[in-house]
């Protein structure tokens, strides 16, 4: 049996000293786990969830710096087809429109095909005749030894020159171009430069005694000289059945030729002394390009 004291509270002295050490060793431990709760463990959760925000801002900013990097090259060539589209615009300055474009002068003669026309009569130009007009061939040939002759004789140089004939058909059978005749006033035209043809055409006498003209053209970026010969054949005694044949000597490609008839009844002498575009939108004509 144990004898002990019952007035005083058991207190066994080393039971109280592993429970101090206890506490203690508790309190370090919340204290720990606090710490490793406020300062760790944040921090890795903040890792944790950094990283795709990273990602996704990583993303963001090498697409951004891909759009930068492309817009350089996408601009230029943006600028390089404006440009390109505006010189295309611009490359023809409008004083280097060829005059028939610019006045609206119409070429709609088709080759071989008759074309109605009125024109006064050659003995009382009060009346007039009405029939037809037709472009019925052309050719294009090489300059042969006759043309060479004729340009050695008469001091011209057709170098670099084709031959361009021309046959025209002219049939008028009504009374008035029977009795009286037919008055087609015959046009020949540069389609690119009136002014220069009308400025500089002159009319001579050949070797052969043939008449000729001669005008300049600006061809391939300097002026050159056109030849022109035209022969009339009647070729009907009852009616007027005329094939008008034009030869020209031309630079070889040229394809301003325009050829055909007015009425110029209508015009004073001072008017039809002028350029064609100054009355076209007042006399009937018909005209044929060759190309």
């Amino acid at each position: 049996m144990t004898d002990y004291n019952s007035s005083q509270a058991p207190r066994p002295p080393q039971k109280k000293a592993y429970g101090w050490l206890v506490a203690y060793i508790a309190t370090v431990l919340v204290l720990a786990t606090a710490a490793v709760l406020l300062f760790v463990a944040p921090g890795f959760l903040r890792s944790d969830k950094a990283l795709p925000e990273k990602d996704e801002d990583t993303t963001d900013v090498v697409t951004a710096i891909e759009t930068e990097t492309e817009k350089p090259e996408t601009e230029p060539e943006t600028e390089t087809e404006t440009e390109t589209e505006t010189k295309t615009e611009t490359d023809r300055p409008a004083d280097n429109e060829p005059d028939f474009e610019k006045y609206g002068i119409r070429c709609e003669m088709k080759l071989g095909r008759p074309v109605d026309f009125t024109v006064p009569c050659n003995d009382d130009e009060t009346k007039f005749t009405t029939g037809t007009i037709t472009v019925n061939n052309v050719s294009r040939k090489d300059i042969n030894d006759s043309i060479i002759e004729f340009a050695e004789e008469n001091n011209i140089y057709v170098g670099g020159y084709e031959i361009i004939s021309v046959e025209m058909e002219l049939i008028f059978n009504d009374d008035n171009a029977i009795e009286y005749g037919i008055n087609p006033h015959g046009r020949y035209e540069d389609y690119y430069n009136i002014d220069l043809l009308d400025d500089t055409s002159e009319r001579f006498v050949d070797t052969y005694d043939d008449t000729y003209v001669r005008y300049e053209i600006e061809y391939e970026g300097e002026r050159q000289y056109v030849y022109m010969w035209s022969f009339t054949e009647n070729t009907s005694e009852t009616s007027i059945d005329a094939i008008v044949t034009r030869t020209y000597l031309v630079p070889k490609g040229y394809d301003g030729l325009v050829i055909g008839y007015a009425d110029m009844s209508d015009l004073s002498e001072t008017e039809a002394e002028g350029h064609l575009y100054e009355y076209c939108d007042k006399i009937d004509y018909c005209l044929f390009r060759i190309k």
